[in-house]
């Protein structure tokens, strides 16, 4: 890890409201509002969705 590396994760997790660093701690750990089975369960949901979409 570099100093720059370090500073482009952070301006990156800050970048609209810092909405990616708010889901990120809300996802975060098993006390999380978000279970990560759950999340990849939506994420699927919405592969299929594109998919669909695509195939129109």
């Amino acid at each position: 890890m570099t100093k720059e590396n370090i500073w482009k994760a952070i301006e990156t997790f800050t970048e609209e409201n810092a909405y990616w660093l708010k889901l990120y701690y809300l996802a975060g750990g098993r006390e999380g509002i978000f279970e990560q089975n759950n999340m990849d369960k939506m994420i699927e949901r919405i592969k299929k969705d594109v998919e669909e979409i695509k195939d129109k």
